[in-house]
């Protein structure tokens, strides 16, 4: 069965490029931008695993992981922040399974995405 990666990334190349490398390596994947996505459609998409564009630590950058992680239907499903932060340490401790910085070196991103589906 074919795992699914829901992206949500503000950046639409960025988005673009990330979404065309999953599905060459063999992922389903569901592309959001930041400004269009909600609790709900990442439910829907029943993803096994979730990238998340996360800018900064604040209440506001990390609200849709924390939201995630609370959900009862998604608190299982590994989120993976994508950030320029310069601690990527705290996204970790405030709600991702893993972070990656970009900009991310593409078999790294396959790794990681394949270490947590």
């Amino acid at each position: 069965m074919t795992k699914k990666v829901v992206i949500i990334e503000k950046d639409r190349d960025i988005l673009e490029v990330v979404s065309y490398i999953l599905i060459d390596a063999g992922y389903s994947v569901s592309p959001f931008g930041t400004e269009e996505v909600t609790l709900e459609h990442i439910i829907k998409e029943k993803p096994n695993l979730i990238l998340l564009d996360v800018i900064n630590i604040s209440e506001e950058g990390t609200a849709l992981c924390q939201a995630i992680k609370k959900n009862y239907r998604l608190a299982n499903v590994p989120i993976v922040a994508l950030s320029t932060h310069l601690k990527p340490q705290l996204i970790k401790e405030t709600c991702a399974d893993e972070v990656m910085k970009k900009p991310f070196d593409i078999d790294e991103l396959l790794q990681i995405v394949e270490d947590h589906i």
